[in-house]
């Protein structure tokens, strides 16, 4: 009896220690964040921004953690396949416990799943996904950061308009959310310009291999500038096939596609002259710091490089190691909700972020950022940052005139 009676005591010192601890995710020593990704299949290429967080997280537990606690990443490969995505959320969320969520790469994947981490009330910061249903109606618990795809392929229009003085317009783009409403934004856009007309908007699925047709549709519709709306692996192809064609207009594209390093090197430098969105600060100086830690600690990490998606998706994670530090001790969710609407113009790796206090009502509470440079792929895979942070409404002031 005696011994029952120890076990009992002993047991209910563990649920008093755990319920001091803070809720879900957050024990003593550790906080779990959860992340999922393409490692495989024709997304893999963003697959490589589980890895920013991943080695962020490493780095700041090298230097004290958070208040004495590690951050401890779980990340799965979900091959850019929706049911794959909702089946590892919930085997990580009920079985493993994860205070929160950090980025996850595609629409249709995060859309899977937002419902379910919202009616647990989980937060979940910096999606990479530009879709609309993010923020219209806008959720307590999630904070976008990533560019919404209208506004994304506005930001693209206006450039190609103003600045290049592209008259005939042509999108290729993937037949979902990600690229319907970047088609929806270039329409919108176009709009204001009497000179400019869309002379193709051609959908692919993000399955599709046989590329060939479609390419031969844009080439037809003779187009001075194209929007490259798909992913990696579909651009690589498409690149390749427009060589093969002599068809040479200015290829553009969003931010998924800037990521020239990697680019260069699978289409074989055919990505050279590519023009994008760009939300990374150039020559920042943590860029520096960062990649020093990655070459002492690449190998017990396992991060097989240092590419532009991982310093990007480093950038995503930097305010919420901000608000998870500014909580305190006595971590909770609603403290860390309370502290992410706290970031005004955070000014790390990326463009200047900020959020507000919950409103139903106002998406914008939920958007994080609203301004951008343009930058084009140059020789060898360099990135040429062609103008200073624009938006709608700001003049455009370059900072290098683009090559064409």
């Amino acid at each position: 009896m005696r011994r029952v009676n120890i076990l009992l005591v002993f047991l209910a010192l563990l649920f008093f220690v755990g319920v001091v601890n803070g809720e879900e995710g957050v024990t003593d020593e550790e906080i779990f964040i959860g992340q999922y990704g393409p490692l495989t299949g024709v997304a893999k290429a963003w697959g490589k921004t589980i890895y920013g967080p991943k080695l962020y997280f490493a780095y700041i537990n090298a230097n004290g953690g958070i208040h004495g606690r590690k951050l401890v990443l779980k990340y799965f490969d979900d091959s850019y396949t929706p049911a794959k995505t909702m089946y590892g959320v919930k085997a990580l969320q009920e079985q493993k416990g994860m205070f929160a969520w950090i980025g996850g790469v595609g629409t249709e994947n995060g859309m899977r799943v937002k419902n379910y981490l919202v009616n647990r009330q989980v937060p979940w910061v910096g999606p990479f996904s530009g879709a609309s249903a993010w923020v219209s109606p806008p959720s307590k618990h999630i904070f976008t950061i990533y560019p919404q795809n209208d506004y994304e392929a506005a930001l693209v229009t206006r450039y190609a308009g103003e600045v290049l003085k592209r008259q005939r317009i042509a999108i290729i783009y993937q037949d979902d959310h990600y690229g319907k409403e970047a088609l929806a934004g270039l329409k919108s856009q176009i709009a204001t310009y009497p000179e400019m007309e869309l002379v193709a908007a051609v959908p692919v699925s993000k399955q599709e291999s046989k590329l060939q047709p479609y390419v031969q549709k844009l080439h037809q519709s003779n187009p001075d500038a194209v929007l490259l709306w798909v992913n990696p692996f579909t651009a690589v192809k498409i690149l390749h096939l427009g060589k093969m064609m002599q068809f040479a207009p200015v290829w553009m594209a969003p931010s998924p596609l800037s990521d020239y390093e990697y680019l260069y090197v699978a289409s074989r430098r055919l990505i050279e002259g590519l023009i994008s969105v760009h939300y990374i600060t150039p020559d920042h100086p943590k860029i520096q710091t960062y990649r020093a830690f990655y070459e002492q600690h690449k190998e017990e990490l396992e991060i097989p490089e240092f590419t532009e998606f991982l310093i990007g998706s480093i950038g995503y994670a930097e305010p919420m190691v901000a608000a998870l530090r500014a909580c305190g001790r006595e971590l909770t969710r609603e403290k860390f909700v309370q502290e992410m609407e706290k970031i005004q113009n955070f000014r790390g790796l990326l463009s200047p972020i900020t959020f507000a206090p919950f409103d139903p009502d106002n998406p914008d509470c939920r958007i994080g950022m609203k301004k951008f440079f343009m930058s084009q792929c140059d020789a060898g895979g360099e990135k040429r940052i062609l103008t200073e942070l624009f938006d709608l409404d700001s003049e455009i002031k370059q900072v290098n005139p683009p090559k064409l």
